[in-house]
């Protein structure tokens, strides 16, 4: 018999990750739009970068290995979901063969009920039974 693999834990959380990365980009981007007004130009001379700007251009590389690692995860969940509907898709198919001759059934059997209750005496063998309590 094959050895049962061990369920893989669940990936760490993608909104706390994207909450995060978001909070740095949205607030280095607002500390270099805040500079943009303090940049220095005069004739002949080209405009300085502000440090904020510098900070968010060197936050790039770390924006893009959050955002690989936010894909990463997403594909981990992705994987699973599909794991999960190749496991559960043999037995919806069998619910879906099972299930129309189940309601023919019941509806036969509700039917025979209604015929068997039209019988005379069949409400005193009910009252016998005690059935109508």
């Amino acid at each position: 018999m094959a050895k049962k693999r061990e369920p893989e834990p669940p990936p760490p959380s993608i909104s706390g990750s994207v909450n995060d990365l978001v909070d740095s980009v949205r607030s280095a981007a607002g500390r270099a739009l805040d500079n943009t007004g303090r940049t220095v130009t005069s004739v002949g001379k080209l405009s300085t970068i502000p440090p904020d700007t510098i900070e968010l251009i060197a936050e790039l590389p770390k924006v893009m290995l959050a955002m690989a690692d936010m894909i990463e995860r997403a594909n981990a969940v992705i994987d699973r979901a599909e794991r999960l509907t190749a496991i559960a898709d043999p037995a919806l198919n069998t619910l879906d063969a099972v299930l129309p001759p189940l309601v023919e059934v019941t509806d036969k059997l509700s039917d025979v009920q209604r015929g068997v209750n039209k019988l005379p005496g069949v409400s005193h063998l009910r009252k016998a039974a005690r059935l109508d309590e």
